[in-house]
């Protein structure tokens, strides 16, 4: 996880510029080229030493590889990797990660052989259709659940007042 040491911090309100690097411009040349679809799919760490206190990490990402189109599961693209060289405040390097993503057409995946004809249109437009499996009696896609210990935290939030020992009443 060295990239945390050299991301920026988080100021409410504000996006941090990014810098530009070129696996942005390879992004955006794929983006134009339909390859809008996006999912990251490994990481590989080199650690050359222990980071020490007082130690002020950066990073200099490089473009490494785009591959050819590929067909996968989820879609027809390709797979770009960069490599982040991280270095001290002295300009020593203390370790690497090679970040690969699958840049992909969307729609161009594999279909589910189950799928009615119904949703095989639908899905094209972004479109999602929610049926129930006869067998099971699960709704697809399944609907966001709660269990019980925030379900009370929320339903107590519900309340029109609150009570602390060592403050007075707060009306809502």
């Amino acid at each position: 996880m060295l990239q945390v040491w050299s991301m920026p911090g988080l100021i409410m309100g504000q996006q941090p510029q990014r810098s530009k690097d070129p696996s942005s411009a390879t992004y955006a040349m794929l983006d134009e080229a339909g390859f809008v679809s996006v999912v990251a799919t490994n990481v590989e760490y080199v650690f050359h030493r222990y980071l020490k206190l007082g130690d002020v990490i950066s990073g200099r990402t490089k473009l490494v590889d785009v591959s050819e189109e590929k067909a996968t599961g989820l879609g027809i693209g390709h797979f770009v990797t960069t490599e982040t060289e991280y270095v001290d405040e002295n300009d020593e390097p203390v370790g690497s990660m090679f970040f690969r993503i699958l840049k992909f057409r969307p729609g161009t995946g594999r279909v589910n052989k189950n799928q009615t004809r119904k949703q095989k249109l639908l899905k094209p437009q972004g479109l999602i259709l929610t049926t129930t499996s006869l067998s099971t009696g699960t709704t697809y896609p399944p609907k966001a659940t709660m269990e019980p210990g925030p379900r009370m935290v929320w339903e107590g939030l519900k309340t029109t007042s609150y009570e602390f020992s060592d403050s007075p009443t707060m009306e809502r």
